[in-house]
């Protein structure tokens, strides 16, 4: 297995053991509200920054479609950015119970989980020249279930679902005639993503609504799939500059993007108390602070929003037709990192 393809393991099993323990048994609903909190804190700021995973390309324009020869790119990326300094997000769902475990603790000194709880990309990009005006537009895609990935995912971990994924565009404007050495670029973009964990669980789950005026828990029989989800919507405006060395060109970028998210928990499953209105439930969620949906189960999350900062910056090596692009990331808000490796094709 790839050093990347053990991060993306490792990632999943870390979500698995936050959900596991929380799902074992019955839960009070007011913990696990504080706990989603918790994580939805750290969420705020990474979730944007991890959105803005791919399109980062060296050349801040690549020049129009209908000029000669045409220019356009296609290729792929590989990437992660980190959550947060350390994985105490998760201690707030792995605590509910007591039982001691901190991800934290146990992963103390392992890299690359000293920098933060890692969240990998993988990503197809695809970018064309404008036609007549000066501009290029870009386009970036990865779902595990369009390409069958979730399958082999629960292949190698039985009963374990993972849901990812990420669809973005940009567009980019040059400031600068073609006659310069260097090439500047603002633009803006969109990025929307969604990702989870669920784990099918073999106990009977209980949530427990006692401090709620309108039901007193609700019952899950066992073989319901429990777990995390999440999910954001990202607007960005950024600026980049680039300097074409024939081999190489190096480049950096400024962005400020705008996000709405949400992070919450997903039961999916019937519901096996008797007498349970789904009017009342959703309004015991709603009590608790959580947003319901009930269209398969039970999807209670916290909705947050806010502005982001980050730089970016890196090289390309320039092998003829294809491109080789190193890319690192900084979020300004946490200082979280991040970084990507690129290949394409480009004329």
């Amino acid at each position: 297995m790839s050093k990347f393809g053990k991060i993306l393991f490792v990632g999943m099993v870390i979500l698995m053991l936050a959900v596991s323990p929380v799902f074992s048994q019955g839960f009070d609903i007011s913990k696990m509200v504080g706990a989603i909190e918790g994580l939805s804190d750290t969420m705020a700021s990474a979730l944007p920054f991890y959105s803005t995973i791919g399109l980062n390309w060296s050349d801040a324009y690549i020049g129009q479609l209908l000029a000669f020869p045409p220019h356009f790119g296609f290729g792929a990326t590989i990437g992660i950015t980190t959550m947060g300094k350390n994985l105490s997000a998760f201690d707030g769902i792995l605590g509910l119970f007591g039982d001691g475990f901190s991800l934290d603790d146990s992963l103390s000194g392992v890299l690359p989980f000293t920098m933060g709880a890692p969240l990998p990309a993988v990503l197809m990009e695809a970018r064309v020249g404008g036609i007549i005006a000066n501009f290029d537009v870009g386009v970036k895609y990865m779902g595990l279930s369009a390409f069958g990935l979730d399958g082999m995912v629960e292949s190698v971990l039985p009963g374990v679902t993972f849901e990812y994924e990420m669809i973005g565009a940009d567009i980019r404007f040059p400031l600068l005639p073609p006659i310069f050495p260097i090439k500047v670029s603002v633009g803006g973009g969109v990025n929307y993503l969604r990702g989870g964990f669920g784990y099918t669980m073999s106990e009977t789950i209980t949530i427990n609504f006692d401090e709620s005026d309108y039901i007193d828990d609700v019952s899950f029989d066992s073989g319901i799939t429990a777990g995390i989800m999440w999910e954001t919507l990202v607007i960005e405006a950024k600026a980049q500059v680039s300097i074409p060395l024939f081999i190489i060109t190096p480049y950096a970028g400024f962005g400020v993007s705008y996000g709405w998210s949400k992070a919450g928990f997903d039961l999916r499953g019937e519901i096996t108390t008797p007498g349970i209105d789904d009017d009342d439930l959703r309004q015991a969620l709603s009590e608790a602070g959580l947003a319901p949906d009930l269209t398969s189960g039970i999807k209670a999350y916290q909705e947050f929003s806010g502005v982001n900062f980050r730089i970016y910056g890196g090289l390309s090596l320039n092998l003829f037709v294809i491109r080789l692009d190193f890319t690192g990331m900084y979020n300004l808000l946490d200082g979280s990192i991040g970084g990507s490796l690129g290949i394409r094709f480009q004329l």
